[in-house]
């Protein structure tokens, strides 16, 4: 029970913390807030801390501090703006479907020899990086796979998205972004008007007085409920079905909510939605247990690797041929690798706060498209 009170602690006080001494160190304002917390996570998870209890712990905090960011950052948006980076970030999706069933068709290939029933483990990928996890489970089920062959590549996906999410969050922005071709979504961006957005808004003592405070509370009390219905709503679909239903449901409410004047112009609102994602990583960060998978399934850790590195490589060059710009394929290449719910933090590092929903709609397009792909490619896989 100590252990867990000082996690708690520890994980909820850390991001404050580290936005302290940002404010008071000038070197330290270079150094994104969510790669301090990304290896303080990883620090907590191996360093021999994690049992049973506060493994249940992380988890509840990454789940439910994910959800709570998507309202709460959605409110301070003029989706007015975005209808510009609508049709790219589409082209962008396709391109990312497209990449993941050719580079998984070519790891079963090459790996058909080292692993069983290879066209299995293909299906697997390509549900998983063209959804997420909802679609892993699914395809198991209809593929019939056997559950230690899932487990490895659910592990290894977790290990390999955890790497790469790092590696978008540290040189995404610098290194990656301008290889690519187009206008980036950022210098557009700036050239528009949204005095209703208040991304360069940093904490501030007056968050704490009652002008800004009791708004502030009301849009936590609001993306809370959101929450809410949503997780109400999924009780009455199946299990699969349910992380889908409560993005989608999450999503939409919080555009409606964010028509509202008084919840859109809300200070310190999206800043607050940063916070979780900081408490998201953290907490994501101490879930992985590099040292058990290293021992249990290193062909199936090279496979999962291959396919979402090659594909991801294959989508830059894809992009590049078809004109998206470097921030629109980041972003969906983070909705299609890791899910909707990490958009907004790559879309933080970024700085490119409106690619958010385009972000968040093409993965929940790839949550639809990823049950369908992963079964009907593994089946024909089967056949060659």
């Amino acid at each position: 029970m100590t252990k867990i009170i000082i996690l708690s602690a520890l994980t909820l006080i850390s991001p404050v913390l580290f936005l302290y001494l940002q404010n008071s160190n000038r070197e330290l304002k270079k150094i994104n807030p969510i790669i301090l917390c990304y290896i303080l996570g990883l620090v907590i998870g191996n360093i021999g801390l994690m049992d049973q209890p506060t493994l249940n712990l992380m988890n509840g905090i990454a789940s439910g501090s994910a959800i709570m960011a998507i309202p709460l950052m959605l409110f301070s948006l003029n989706f007015k703006h975005m209808k510009n980076l609508a049709g790219k970030a589409g082209l962008s999706m396709v391109l990312a479907s497209l990449s993941v069933l050719v580079v998984s068709f070519i790891a079963q290939l090459i790996f058909r020899n080292s692993i069983d029933q290879s066209w299995q483990i293909a299906g697997l990928t390509i549900g998983v990086y063209t959804g997420g996890t909802p679609n892993l489970a699914a395809i198991r089920t209809a593929l019939n796979i056997d559950m230690s062959s899932y487990i490895a590549v659910h592990t290894a996906d977790m290990l390999w998205s955890a790497l790469f999410l790092l590696i978008i969050l540290t040189l995404g922005r610098r290194w990656i972004s301008p290889l690519m071709p187009g206008k980036p979504a950022i210098a557009m961006e700036k050239k528009q008007e949204q005095p209703n957005f208040h991304l360069q808004n940093h904490w501030s003592k007056e968050a704490l007085s009652r002008n800004y405070f009791l708004p502030l509370l009301r849009n936590f009390l609001a993306a809370a409920g959101v929450v809410g219905i949503a997780g109400v709503l999924t009780t009455v679909v199946s299990e699969e079905l349910s992380t889908l239903i409560a993005i989608l449901v999450i999503t939409t409410l919080a555009i409606l909510l964010s028509l509202i004047p008084k919840i859109r112009d809300t200070r310190y609102s999206f800043q607050l939605g940063e916070y979780f994602i900081y408490l998201f990583c953290i907490s994501a960060g101490a879930l992985g247990d590099v040292t058990k998978l290293m021992v249990s399934a290193p062909v199936m850790i090279l496979f999962v690797g291959f396919v979402l590195f090659g594909s991801f490589f294959l989508h830059m060059l894809l992009c590049r041929l078809g004109g998206v710009d470097g921030n629109t394929m980041l972003i969906t290449s983070t909705s299609a690798i890791c899910s909707p719910p990490f958009v907004p933090v790559v879309a933080v590092s970024l700085e490119t706060p409106s690619l958010i929903l385009p972000g968040i709609t093409t993965g929940l397009l790839g949550y639809a498209l990823g049950n369908y792909l992963g079964v009907l490619a593994a089946k024909l896989f089967s056949l060659l």
